[in-house]
């Protein structure tokens, strides 16, 4: 208990109370879509924080947040960024279309878009950075001295958090993005951490792994690796159609997964 206060005291209170949960604000640093209910369940889609490119810095400065569909998350201002491409055609695959008629799907249901249906997208962070680890002055004096003690509160806080969504809300799917960060994704979805059955394939000689939750919970867990570079993760059409068909095949037989 004593360690448990000394991490959460190293994170700025100010920056403690922007993260709380409030009416006008109920799923804090959630990018948006609809978390649906327990009657009409959603897909969520999470990563482990936002991206942030130099464009995305570029346009800070010239304020994006005045630019056309930012505060709605519009589809059209999303389909400018590559990972929400790559989530468009996962999405399109679990549905059973092909990945190269993304955009329109997109366009058509309205991914993670204010008022859409079905589909909610947020991130175990918070802050969006352009790399993991990253932890530029600004956050050293807004939110905590290092990046570790940041994780450690988004843990003890963040987590039971978004933990408590997923037991309200009860998604029909819910995909976490990171393979390696797979028990920090059963941590939100189950409150502890899971086995993990593996779904291997191969995409041009390169093997790809999918990892499946297995316990009894309503809410199926699938990771799959990162959307967009390196060997091993889902950075070809081909990869992620082929991860939207096995997921696919998972939520048709759930008594198997």
């Amino acid at each position: 208990m004593t360690m448990r206060r000394i991490k959460a005291a190293a994170v700025n209170p100010e920056y403690a109370r922007r993260l709380q949960a409030t009416p006008e604000n109920p799923f804090p640093a959630c990018e948006g879509g609809d978390p649906g209910t327990p009657e009409k369940r959603s897909i969520w889609v999470f990563g482990l924080e936002p991206g942030y490119s130099k464009r995305d810095e570029q346009a800070d400065v010239e304020q994006r947040p005045q630019e056309p569909g930012f505060s709605a998350y519009s589809v059209e201002l999303q389909l400018g960024w590559p990972y929400n491409r790559s989530c468009f055609k996962l999405l399109s695959a679990i549905e059973g279309l092909r990945v190269e008629g993304y955009s329109r799907f997109a366009r058509d249901r309205r991914c993670f878009e204010k008022g859409c249906i079905g589909y909610f997208k947020g991130n175990l962070y918070p802050e969006a950075f352009n790399r993991m680890s990253s932890w530029p002055d600004w956050a050293q004096r807004d939110i905590a001295a290092t990046k570790a003690e940041y994780q450690a509160w988004c843990r003890e806080t963040r987590f039971p958090e978004i933990a408590s969504w997923v037991r309200r809300f009860r998604p029909k799917l819910f995909i976490g993005v990171g393979a390696s960060s797979r028990q920090d994704f059963a941590t939100v979805v189950y409150e502890r951490g899971v086995d993990f059955q593996e779904k291997r394939f191969h995409i041009n000689g390169r093997a790809k792994v999918i990892y499946i939750g297995v316990t009894d919970s309503p809410t199926p867990l699938v990771v799959v690796p990162h959307l967009s570079g390196g060997p091993g993760g889902l950075n070809s059409n081909d990869a992620i159609q082929k991860a939207g068909d096995v997921i696919r095949s998972l939520l048709e037989q759930p008594s198997e997964a």
